[in-house]
């Protein structure tokens, strides 16, 4: 199936999701591991989403590389 230059509604859900404020009360690695549960959880139901994958891509990174070679493994 190929996608169109758009995301889905329900993609965009759960992007709209992601850009909610975290809860500062958690700590940061509970903050991410919910996101990426949220976007696993998406993927596994449309696992060629490009928007869906960029979002996984780039909450696993957290705007640090250290973790590049682990994901690109996937």
């Amino acid at each position: 199936m190929s996608q169109g230059c758009e995301a889905t509604s329900s993609t965009r859900a759960v992007l709209a999701q992601l850009e909610v404020p975290d809860d500062a009360h958690l700590p940061a690695g509970q903050r991410q591991k919910l996101k990426l549960e949220l976007l696993h959880k998406e993927l596994s139901v449309s696992p060629a989403d490009i928007f869906l994958n960029e979002a996984y891509q780039s909450v696993s990174l957290a705007g640090m590389e250290v973790n590049r070679p682990a994901l690109i493994a996937l």
